[in-house]
């Protein structure tokens, strides 16, 4: 396994399973959100921009990707990363009523799944466009840029999707008690 891609699933694995001490409070309905993972998509989507203003081949596949990934990730942030801002109360026993919101959520979740597992499809897709136009250019850092991108698609599905569904199920279920 790539080091970029090692360090990224074992960054997942330590959101998932311990938590962050990033979590702050978002939204109306007062639902915590991992700023950390929203920032970085913030990261990947600025540098992409970057990327659109350049000529050519480049140009044109970094739109592609921004295309794609922009929906996908408004998506996350609506009803995947809220549920992953409970984990650290869920790690400590703390499950209260104000968290069945989780639940609905985990809900969409689950309907959507398939969805977004098409939308990382269509997301590494163009990220191999990308990383072939980058490979035409010689910019080897730029392709481990799309490498990387990549391995994170794949990490949500993996671990973040099933994390946050198993959030959701545990709020039910310790509110069904």
């Amino acid at each position: 396994m790539r080091a970029g891609v090692r360090r990224i699933v074992l960054s997942v694995i330590v959101l998932a399973v311990a938590g962050v001490a990033g979590l702050a409070t978002a939204h109306a309905a007062k639902e915590p959100i991992l700023y950390q993972m929203q920032a970085e998509h913030k990261a990947t989507q600025a540098r992409l921009e970057a990327l659109t203003q350049m000529s050519g081949p480049v140009a044109v596949a970094a739109q592609q990707v921004l295309a794609v990934m922009r929906p996908h990730d408004q998506r996350e942030e609506a009803f995947v990363l809220p549920l992953l801002g409970l984990v650290d109360d869920l790690v400590d026993g703390k499950v209260t009523a104000d968290m069945a919101w989780a639940i609905p959520m985990s809900d969409k979740l689950i309907a959507e799944r398939g969805k977004l597992y098409d939308e990382h499809a269509a997301i590494i897709s163009a990220l191999n466009e990308l990383g072939t136009a980058a490979q035409a250019t010689g910019d080897a850092n730029l392709v481990a840029f799309t490498q990387e991108v990549a391995g994170d698609e794949v990490n949500d599905g993996a671990f973040v999707y099933p994390t946050a569904i198993l959030v959701g199920k545990l709020v039910r279920e310790k509110l069904a008690k």
